[in-house]
């Protein structure tokens, strides 16, 4: 899936913002995906763009390429919960994370929305009927499925047991 942003990669007026076409990825830990339904380049981004608006001591140069039009007015369409810190497959689920979840379906139902909430790490047969219950709709279980001796379907269908019972 693609998607298209403004990008500017040098000071100057109006003609140095490009529109350019990017790759949309997953969201990772700690982060959202945001529909955004409407953006406004704003007083700071025109500045920034002219090469008004640097810190003391920042040279022009880090604060290129930017993305103008922070203000946005958006939908989360997904949230990614991680269920132990990120970096390596086959951790140890950590329980502590599980009123996460149940705080961000309590976010999605306060607010109205219907968006699903994804969770990794860790999660098995074991864990996902906790991660389930807590609201989770989305379960990644690459360890607990490629790991298995009793194969990708055996393991499939156990994990899929476990929450429907």
């Amino acid at each position: 899936m693609k998607y298209k942003s403004i990008v500017v990669t040098q000071h100057g007026g109006p003609e140095v913002m490009q529109i350019v076409e990017n790759d949309l990825r997953p969201p990772s830990a700690g982060e959202a995906r945001i529909k955004v339904l409407a953006a406004a380049v704003c007083r700071p981004d025109v500045t920034v763009r002219r090469g008004e608006a640097l810190y003391t001591g920042t040279p022009l140069e880090q604060k290129l390429p930017f993305v103008p039009g922070y203000a946005v007015i958006g939908d989360v369409d997904s949230v990614l919960v991680m269920m132990v810190n990120p970096g390596f497959g086959g951790q140890e689920f950590i329980a502590e994370t599980l009123p996460k979840i149940a705080r961000v379906r309590q976010m999605m139902i306060d607010c109205r929305l219907e968006r699903d909430i994804e969770v990794d790490g860790g999660i098995g047969a074991a864990t996902a009927p906790g991660v389930v219950k807590a609201g989770a709709n989305l379960l990644v279980a690459g360890a607990f499925i490629f790991g298995s001796q009793e194969g990708v379907a055996a393991a499939i269908h156990r994990l899929r047991e476990s929450v429907e019972s």
